[in-house]
C-alpha cells in the first residue's frame, strides 16, 4: 500500500483463490467493498492487514491482457462506503490501461527478440543483405555490405536506397524505372 511501511505487507505469495483480489480476478469484474471488517472469511495477512491499518473500503479491479486476467489493482480508503460508480469506472479504465501497457511491453519484447535473431542471422551470412521498405528506405544492412559493396552498414539506415548506392556497383539497378518494378 502506498505510504505504508514494508512491515505491514504480507511476505508470501497468495494463491489464486485467496482474498478479495482473487475474487476480482476469478469473476473478471470489479469488486467493491464498503466495509472490509464485515467481509466473511478475510485472509488474515491480506484483508486482515488492511483492516489493521485502518482501511475500511476497497475497490479492486481485474487487470487483463485480452481475455487473460493478469492480476488485480487494489484501491483502499479509511472511510467506509467512499467508492461510487464513477470510481468503479475510473478503476476499470486504469486497470485496462495497465493491461494495455503489459501487452505493449510483451509485443515490444517479442519484436526485440525477433530483431536480435534476425541481426544474428544477417550478421553471420557472407552475402550482402539490404532490407528496404516499400518506399525504398533502407531499414537495415548487414556487415557484408562493407566488403561487397564498399558501404558502411550503419550509414545506410534511414536513407533512400539509390542515394547510398550512387557511386556503388548496384547503381544501374536502382534507377527509378527499375525501382518501380519492385513496387
Amino acid at each position: 500500500l502506498a505510504g505504508d511501511s514494508a512491515e505491514a505487507h504480507a511476505e508470501r505469495p497468495f494463491a489464486l483463490g485467496e482474498g478479495l483480489p482473487a475474487r476480482a480476478m476469478a469473476t473478471g469484474r470489479v469488486v467493491l467493498i464498503d466495509d472490509l471488517a464485515a467481509e466473511p472469511n478475510p485472509v488474515p495477512d491480506l484483508e486482515g492487514r488492511w483492516t489493521a491499518l485502518g482501511l475500511h473500503a476497497a475497490l479492486i479491479a481485474p487487470v487483463r491482457r485480452g481475455p487473460e486476467v493478469l492480476g488485480a489493482l487494489v484501491f483502499a480508503a479509511r472511510d467506509r462506503s467512499v467508492y461510487g460508480p464513477d470510481d468503479v469506472q475510473v478503476a476499470s479504465l486504469v486497470a485496462a490501461g495497465l493491461g494495455a501497457g503489459f501487452e505493449t511491453s510483451r509485443i515490444y519484447q517479442s519484436l526485440s527478440d525477433e530483431r536480435s535473431t534476425l541481426a544474428a542471422v544477417l550478421g553471420s551470412t557472407q552475402d550482402a543483405v539490404v532490407m528496404v521498405n516499400p518506399d525504398g528506405i533502407v531499414l537495415l544492412a548487414n556487415p557484408a555490405v562493407r566488403s561487397m559493396l564498399g558501404l558502411e552498414p550503419e550509414a545506410l539506415g534511414g536513407a533512400p536506397l539509390p542515394a547510398p548506392l550512387a557511386e556503388g556497383p548496384l547503381r544501374p539497378g536502382c534507377s527509378s524505372s527499375n525501382w518501380a518494378a519492385f513496387n
